[in-house]
C-alpha cells in the first residue's frame, strides 16, 4: 500500500476515535451553560419575587411593637410611686423632673476587652425616657452612645418613636452622630425592604423589638420590687397598729 494512502487512512482512524470526547466535551459544556442559566433564573426570581411574604414579616413585626408597646403603657403607675430605690443592675429608673416620663439610664462594659489595668476599655450608655400624657404612652425616646476609647470614637444614635401606640413604627425617627458629625434623620420606613437587603425587617426584628422587650422587662421588675416593698411595709404598720391595740 502506498505511503500516502497509509497516512490517510490513520488520520481518518485518529479523527473517527477523537469523535466520541468531542461529542462528551460538547454535552458537558452544554450541561453547564443549562447549569448557568439555571442558577441565573433562580437568582432572578429570588431577587424578582413578589415582596408579599416580606410585607406579611413587616405587619407581624408592627403588631409585636404595638403589643409591647400597650404593656409598657400599663406601667403608668411607675411614675405615681413617691420614689424610685429599686433598680435592675447597671441601669437607674427615675421620674423626670415635670413627673411626665419615666427616664431609664444604663451602661455595659464590652466584655470582649482585655480588663488589664489602665488598657482602654470600650463601654455603652443607653438613656432612654417613656414619657405619658394623661395616662397614655406620648413618646418612647431612646438614645445608644458607644464610646471607645481605643479608637477614641463617640458613636451616637437616637430613636423617636412618637404616639406610639397608634403610629405605624415605620415612622420612628433615627438619627446618628459619630465624633459630633450628624448624619440626615432617617424613616424607619424609609429603609430598604427587599429579599436581598432586608434592611427594615432587620431593624425592627433584630433591634428594635428586643429594645423594648428590655425596657418592658426592666419597668416590670422595678414596679414588681416596689410593690412587695410596699405590701411589706404597710404590712408592719398594720401589725404595728395590732400589737398597740392589743397593748
Amino acid at each position: 500500500m502506498p505511503k500516502k494512502s497509509t497516512t490517510a487512512i490513520l488520520q481518518i482512524c485518529r479523527s473517527t476515535s477523537m469523535l466520541p470526547r468531542f461529542n462528551t466535551l460538547i454535552l458537558l459544556a452544554a450541561s453547564l451553560l443549562a447549569f448557568g442559566a439555571g442558577i441565573a433564573a433562580i437568582d432572578s426570581a429570588y431577587k424578582n419575587a413578589p415582596d408579599t411574604d416580606l410585607n406579611l414579616e413587616d405587619q407581624a413585626l408592627d403588631a409585636q411593637i404595638r403589643e409591647e408597646v400597650k404593656k409598657i403603657e400599663k406601667l403608668d403607675a411607675l411614675r405615681k410611686l413617691n420614689s424610685l430605690q429599686f433598680s435592675p443592675q447597671n441601669t437607674k429608673i427615675s421620674v423626670s423632673a415635670n413627673g411626665e416620663c419615666l427616664e431609664i439610664n444604663g451602661h455595659a462594659e464590652n466584655q470582649e476587652m482585655p480588663r488589664a489595668k489602665s488598657a482602654p476599655v470600650d463601654y455603652k450608655v443607653q438613656s432612654m425616657q417613656v414619657c405619658f400624657t394623661g395616662g397614655k404612652l406620648a413618646r418612647i425616646e431612646s438614645a445608644f452612645t458607644t464610646v471607645s476609647l481605643r479608637t477614641r470614637e463617640t458613636n451616637a444614635n437616637r430613636l423617636v418613636h412618637i404616639n406610639p401606640a397608634a403610629a405605624t413604627p415605620n415612622d420612628i425617627i433615627i438619627s446618628r452622630v459619630l465624633n459630633e458629625r450628624a448624619a440626615p434623620p432617617l424613616k424607619v420606613g424609609d429603609l430598604e425592604n427587599s429579599k436581598v437587603n432586608p434592611l427594615r425587617l432587620s431593624f425592627k426584628r433584630d433591634y428594635y423589638l428586643p429594645h423594648l422587650r428590655n425596657t418592658l422587662y426592666n419597668l416590670q421588675l422595678t414596679y414588681d420590687w416596689h410593690r412587695r416593698a410596699g405590701i411589706k411595709a404597710n404590712g408592719k404598720v398594720v401589725q404595728q397598729y395590732i400589737n398597740r391595740a392589743e397593748n
